[in-house]
């Protein structure tokens, strides 16, 4: 059988207690771009456990429970210089109180996947467990790891990645909500109907990093979500010009999807791509 390492978080809970007064909130870009997004045992399965890796938390979400740890760490020693071979890294979270969340990333023959572990009780894995615990795998594909930045020609009529696709750290989608007033504005008024729709009007469930795209010479920010515990059944994909003020984007609520914000017919054809990339093309 092969050994997971597996470290008690209770022996090393000042790790992150002991971080120097006004360390970062928010996770490094680099490793936003790579693990950002939802993990999940079962990523087709909405009632699956499943972790998602924001800038400023890591939201778990199991068993009917919410688990919220703040300002997430990329701790590549945690297992020190005798880590076994097929582990990366392991992501931190805060829960206060001088209790954690630990996503700790390893790797097989079909990719990476975490083992995930918490001193939450709704989370928490004893060393026997972490011998056999399930393996989440990532559900939307990441923004780009900065160093590939370079932007690669789009043909005709196709979206071209931007630098800050490729490497900048861009808000959230509820972020976005909270402090882009004209942002609010537009998506409120293209979501129409399905403003009666929480999840969509909070924007809090669920995302992979928002990126950016060009689309006929105009530029988008592209965001997406699912709703909390349902993502099978009730997803978004938007875009956001800023210039013109305007959402297009495309929902789906319990399995019946529509456009929304009338998209012209490039713009509609591009969203339903990146929804397809976001929310079928799962590992």
């Amino acid at each position: 059988m092969k050994t997971i390492w597996f470290v008690p978080l209770a022996l090393v809970a000042f790790t992150i207690a002991a971080a120097p007064a006004g360390a970062q909130d928010k996770i490094d870009k680099d490793a936003l771009a790579r693990w950002g997004g939802a993990w999940a045992i079962d990523c087709k399965d909405a009632k699956s456990k499943r972790v998602t890796l924001y800038d400023d938390r890591i939201v778990y979400e199991g068993a009917g429970k919410t688990v919220i740890a703040s300002k997430p760490q990329n701790a590549t020693s945690w297992l020190g210089n005798s880590a076994p071979e097929n582990y990366v890294t392991t992501l931190l979270g805060d829960l206060g109180n001088d209790k954690q969340v630990a996503l700790s990333v390893y790797t097989d023959a079909k990719g990476e996947y975490m083992i995930v572990d918490g001193d939450d009780p709704a989370m928490k894995l004893s060393v026997e467990q972490a011998q056999n615990a399930p393996h989440y795998r990532h559900c939307v594909t990441a923004a780009k790891p900065a160093g590939s930045a370079a932007t690669t020609p789009a043909p005709e009529g196709k979206p071209a990645e931007t630098a800050a696709q490729a490497g900048e750290t861009l808000p959230s989608p509820p972020e976005m909500l909270a402090n882009d007033p004209a942002f609010k504005s537009a998506y409120m008024k293209a979501l129409g109907r399905y403003s009666k729709e929480p999840w969509l009007t909070e924007l809090t469930g669920p995302s992979a990093p928002t990126t950016k795209v060009t689309v006929d010479g105009i530029e988008y920010t592209a965001i997406n979500c699912c709703k909390p515990h349902d993502c099978a059944d009730n997803t978004m994909v938007a875009f956001y010009s800023a210039a013109k003020k305007k959402v297009y984007g495309k929902v789906v609520v319990a399995q019946k999807s529509a456009l929304i914000g009338n998209p012209p017919p490039a713009v509609a054809k591009e969203i339903g791509a990146l929804w397809f990339k976001q929310f079928k093309s799962n590992p």
